[in-house]
């Protein structure tokens, strides 16, 4: 990604006329720390705010934050504001399913109380019906370019050619925790081997790690993982000279 691919937002914090103010650039969706540092260095700037779908552990002096997603306390709240009326203070244990189908995830959870703001007509316990399918459930969290599925593909089209194979790997393990044990016998890599890759797709925040050793992955990436599963994806020349065939069950 080129630098003049992301947005900058420059930011003024406090009053400009006084002595006190800040100049704050923001850097929205940054690719890799290569290109925050070829910015800071091109710009003067007091704060620089940046923003990415990676793990920028290559910025130095820079204190970062990891968002997780909401608590089911938070999540229920956040779908009570989108949707806006009575019906989620009717039915708690209805809104409760809804945002544990979403995974307590915040863009999920706008996505699917939005639709139901627009459907007055629909009930919550319906709803949960609705959504029980999870091919269906994946196709209601797409509002207009807020969706689920493609800030997955957006993440999943800057992975490695060994990334994407193993990400699709994990997909089909059954389950969302697992170790690199576990990932080694369901392909041909060695434990060693899976736990770089896997760590890799931490830094990608395609996984999440719960404790060391121990990986889980978002329930609504496995339904992402599962709608690209027969999709070939293309072999670098760098992935290809170096064994592309390191997974060949995720092919």
């Amino acid at each position: 990604m080129a630098v003049t691919d992301i947005k900058l937002f420059p930011v003024t914090h406090g009053n400009r006329n006084s002595a006190a103010h800040s100049e704050v650039l923001v850097i929205d969706d940054a690719a890799d720390s290569l290109q925050i540092e070829h910015l800071a260095n091109r710009f003067n700037y007091d704060i620089v705010l940046v923003t990415s779908r990676h793990r920028l552990c290559g910025i130095r002096f820079a204190r970062s934050i990891t968002l997780d997603v909401l608590d089911t306390s938070d999540s229920c709240e956040l779908f009570g504001r989108t949707v806006g009326d009575e019906r989620p203070a009717a039915d708690p244990d209805a809104v409760i399913s809804i945002v544990r189908k979403c995974g307590n995830l915040p863009l999920a959870i706008n996505n699917i109380a939005a639709r139901v703001r627009h459907r007055p007509m629909w009930s919550l316990s319906g709803f949960v019906k609705h959504i029980a399918e999870d091919g269906r459930r994946i196709t209601e969290l797409c509002i207009d370019e807020r969706s689920v599925s493609l800030a997955f593909e957006s993440s999943y089209n800057r992975l490695s050619f060994e990334q994407k194979q193993l990400f699709k790997l994990l997909g089909r393990l059954g389950t969302v925790e697992f170790d690199p044990h576990m990932v080694g016998k369901a392909s041909s890599l060695t434990p060693a081997a899976a736990e770089h890759l896997l760590e890799t797709l931490v830094d990608a925040n395609m996984l999440q790690q719960s404790t060391p050793g121990t990986y889980e992955m978002h329930r609504l990436a496995i339904l992402y993982s599962e709608t690209i599963s027969g999709t070939p994806d293309q072999k670098s020349a760098e992935g290809h000279r170096d064994g592309c065939r390191i997974l060949p069950q995720a092919v």
